[in-house]
């Protein structure tokens, strides 16, 4: 039976991927390609019971920066609830300066699904409530003044273990695809970016490190469909004001 569920288990993986680099392929017809490199630092914080607080950092030069916090709530059901605020600094058509502000009021759910011994899904839902500085017609910055959109997000990642646990220790392999679509008055309605990863993984009880391939496609951009793609290196810190907790996933 354990066969057969690992089998089971396997062959959804394989199709994911097979999914995933098909998905990838196709975005290559993009006109316009760019490299970029992602550094990023997650922080979950248990502070009592099942409350969490949630810090995360990341940077892409001449693209954004980014320092989200929230607070989160874990159901007894393993639904993780978080609501927050993010500041955002990102770059404009016309210069690569991060000098575009906005402030952003955020809610996810996050939830794990263990598959089998060595595969895990994560599924998150993600909502962003956007106050961002506008463009004028000729692409540049209008300061100090902001315009209202929405942007939903829904995340899925595999995590497929290459080694056996010891002491909560392992590495493995991550694929991940985000899909972010854009509402609002002040902007063209649709698929905001398409975002997908491969990624090289380690994890112990405090810490999860991942790093290596990413792209993200933006089909509803102005002008000829465009595709970043570099390296992501990403890190995941698990802490506790009472104890460690190894057991959950925040990424």
């Amino acid at each position: 039976m354990g066969n057969k569920l690992f089998f089971k288990s396997s062959l959804r993986f394989k199709t994911f991927v097979f999914l995933f680099f098909y998905c990838s392929v196709q975005t290559l017809i993009a006109q316009n390609h760019r490299n970029e490199i992602w550094v990023g630092y997650i922080n979950s914080v248990n502070i009592k019971d099942r409350w969490y607080f949630w810090n995360d950092y990341h940077y892409v030069p001449e693209s954004f920066a980014l320092y989200r916090l929230g607070l989160t709530y874990e159901t007894k059901a393993g639904y993780r609830i978080t609501n927050g605020y993010a500041q955002v600094w990102t770059a404009s058509p016309n210069s690569t300066a991060l000098t575009r502000a906005e402030h952003r009021y955020w809610g996810q759910i996050i939830k794990n699904f263990k598959w089998s011994e060595r595969i895990r899904h994560n599924a998150r839902f993600r909502y962003d409530l956007r106050f961002r500085e506008p463009l004028d017609v000729n692409g540049d910055v209008i300061k100090r003044t902001y315009l209202l959109n929405y942007r939903w997000r829904v995340s899925n990642n595999i995590r497929f273990k290459i080694t056996n646990p010891e002491d909560g220790k392992f590495f493995h392999v991550d694929v991940m695809n985000e899909t972010l679509y854009n509402t609002g008055k002040h902007l063209n309605n649709g698929i905001d970016q398409i975002r997908n990863y491969v990624l090289l993984g380690y994890t112990n009880p405090k810490f999860t490190i991942l790093t290596g391939y990413s792209n993200r496609f933006f089909p509803n951009s102005q002008g000829p469909w465009r595709m970043n793609h570099g390296i992501t290196l990403w890190v995941a810190h698990r802490l506790s004001w009472n104890r460690f907790r190894g057991d959950e996933d925040i990424l």
